[in-house]
């Protein structure tokens, strides 16, 4: 991976390579986006241009050095995990994986590159421990803090980092790559663009699983019974949607796109603009029984709830209350 490899992100992709050209790299950068966004893209690319016997602003996936960087065994790339049995990225695991072994210079390179991954579940400790390194780094070092929430970092961590923002790519962008890497048809790609919101990382995995079929069939279950469940009912679809993360993620976004689509049809009276086109004719029954009030007033329902669970509120809770809403609405 190298950064002509990489879709879109042309801003972040600039810097880093004017920075490189300039000779003006950045000992710390914090590069944020959700899970599937191209953060591990990015860092790859970079760390492997950075250390690239070429020397030049991209890596030319030809020298020793990009080789051993394509495999996993350059010396001078160290990636930073947290503990799999553990829920943070502990002081223990800063320490003894970047601490404790960055005033070691590097074994074959101008630089030493950590790319710590999660970094968002750092504790206050561990971001501590960070901060002291980042405050008075090696000439070498180059720490890359990989990202899904910038806002977990500590005010005196994002005050010494540079923060780069994977954006959101195109829709037509995403469904052109899904069709030509997993030939897709056009009406399911174009559902799947729209679902992944500009991730082409969640797109591509989504395209070849039945899961994403069944969670589409789930938002389109609740969404035909919503106005007529009991509050027994809406807490336990809230409980089972909620059991896992990315899950509960998964089914805001999808339900977010389908009260557009409700929206949609209700200005324009179109099936042909819609994502959800094969439950067309349920789209259509809910554009004619809900006022343009009542769609505005899910979707924003829809928004609070992304919001409340970014603050980590209880998110069973958080998605009854949604729920409760959006029937209060009608």
């Amino acid at each position: 991976m190298k950064f002509a490899d990489i879709i879109g992100q042309e801003n972040i992709k600039a810097h880093l390579k004017g920075a490189i050209s300039a000779g003006k790299v950045s000992h710390a950068y914090i590069i944020a986006g959700e899970m599937g966004s191209g953060k591990k893209s990015i860092a790859n690319a970079f760390s492997k241009t950075l250390l690239c016997d070429t020397g030049g602003n991209d890596a030319c996936d030809n020298c020793i050095s990009c080789h051993k960087s394509d495999t996993g065994n350059n010396p001078d790339i160290i990636n930073v995990y947290k503990d799999p049995e553990k829920t943070v990225l502990s002081v223990e695991d800063i320490r003894e994986q970047l601490v404790h072994t960055i005033d070691i210079r590097p074994y074959e390179h101008k630089y030493k590159i950590y790319i710590v991954h999660e970094a968002e579940k750092m504790n206050e400790a561990a971001q501590n421990a960070l901060l002291k390194t980042i405050e008075e780094p090696p000439s070498y070092a180059v720490i890359l803090l990989l990202t899904e929430n910038a806002e977990s970092f500590l005010p005196t961590i994002l005050s010494r980092c540079i923060r780069l923002n994977i954006v959101p790519l195109p829709e037509e962008t995403v469904k052109a790559e899904v069709m030509k890497r997993e030939n897709l048809p056009d009406y399911m790609a174009e559902t799947v663009a729209a679902f992944s919101r500009g991730n082409l990382g969640k797109a591509l995995l989504l395209s070849g699983s039945n899961e994403f079929m069944d969670k589409k069939e789930n938002v389109v279950r609740i969404a035909r019974k919503l106005y007529d469940m009991t509050d027994g009912e809406l807490m336990d679809e809230a409980k089972n949607i909620t059991e896992d993360k990315e899950n509960t993620k998964d089914f805001l976004s999808m339900l977010q796109i389908w009260y557009r689509d409700v929206l949609l049809y209700k200005s324009v009276r179109k099936r042909e603009d819609l994502i959800f086109k094969g439950d067309a004719p349920l789209v259509e029954k809910q554009a004619d029984a809900l006022s343009y009030g009542a769609i505005n007033k899910n979707l924003s329902a829809i928004e609070e709830a992304g919001a409340y669970l970014k603050a980590n509120v209880t998110p069973a809770l958080t998605v009854y209350t949604m729920f409760r809403s959006m029937k209060d609405a009608v």
